[in-house]
């Protein structure tokens, strides 16, 4: 598939997000202000990259996000119209009917978009949970423990470390202090900072 002329592609189901080669690609087409062509029985060359990258997926990871990521806007569909078919029917006739044309003519009017900046990406919660889904094993397992409170119950029902280790809980983050002097805090994807220990 070539696509050096592609301005919108859709993806729909179509990478698993765990891919690192492909995760390479995918921040590359999104990125890269070139784009390398291979046409069949032609050398390589290079054209402006105008794709933009549309992402369907009924999985809970998606896309690959770090903790810094600025690539990716993650937006949850609701199934609020699921099985609507009244909802669908009329949204179809719009489509049919001018509804896309009349929507252009009133984004002037209804939206201003003067400061609008495309590479500040607003956070979002599914964004947070795509980028919590992409930690890697400890920092993922920091997180479970910060949010539950305490790092593990022994048989006897105490919520207590015998290695010293106190919790303090906060919103999906918090603070681990050890018995030394090493103090240690993570915070969460969901507390929009970084999940990455300081």
């Amino acid at each position: 598939m070539h696509l050096q002329n592609c301005i919108l592609l859709v993806w729909d189901e179509a990478y698993w997000p765990g891919d690192k080669q492909m995760e390479g690609v995918l921040r590359a087409l999104i990125t890269e202000v070139r784009l390398p062509v291979e046409v069949k029985y032609q050398n390589l060359f290079e054209t402006h990259n105008c794709v933009h990258v549309l992402i369907f997926s009924n999985n809970d990871w998606v896309v690959p996000m770090a903790t810094d990521a600025r690539r990716f806007f993650v937006l949850d569909v609701p199934d609020t119209h699921s099985g609507d078919s009244a909802y669908w029917d009329a949204l179809g006739y719009e489509l049919e009917h001018g509804g896309p044309a009349a929507m252009l003519g009133e984004l002037p009017y209804d939206c201003n978009i003067k400061y609008f900046n495309p590479r500040q990406v607003p956070d979002t919660p599914a964004g947070r949970e795509q980028k919590r889904l992409t930690l890697d094993t400890i920092r993922s397992y920091l997180i479970v423990v910060l949010d539950r409170g305490y790092v593990y119950q022994p048989s006897t029902g105490s919520r207590a470390c015998s290695s010293g280790i106190r919790l303090r809980r906060g919103s999906f983050g918090g603070t681990a202090t050890c018995s030394g002097a090493t103090k240690t805090t993570v915070t969460s994807a969901r507390t929009a900072s970084s999940c990455s220990p300081h």
